[in-house]
């Protein structure tokens, strides 16, 4: 993990935030998210609960009602990824 990266949450009206070596972004099933802009040794690691895979959508009209239904599908993790069970995640995931 290196470099730095301008990323936007939530679509295009979205808010953007400046991530960099260290920072630990945990996403919920449905956010939409994307690069803006990155330094050129940029690199990071994305990670998925046991038993999933990524699942790549663009916001078109045609990927809507399966993405939601996908969405849905997805449960709770059974303890937080990075500080496992001492970990806040649960308890902010809503």
């Amino acid at each position: 993990m290196s470099g730095d990266c301008q990323v936007q949450f939530g679509g295009d009206n979205g808010p953007i935030y400046i991530v960099d070596q260290g920072d630990v972004i945990i996403i919920p099933a449905g956010v939409a998210h994307k690069s803006l802009s990155k330094s050129n040794n940029f690199q990071c690691i994305g990670a998925y609960p046991l038993d999933m895979e990524y699942d790549m959508n663009y916001g078109t009209i045609e990927e809507y009602s399966q993405a939601l239904d996908a969405i849905k599908q997805v449960g709770l993790p059974k303890k937080d990824p990075i500080f496992g069970d001492q970990g806040l995640l649960l308890k902010y995931w809503k």
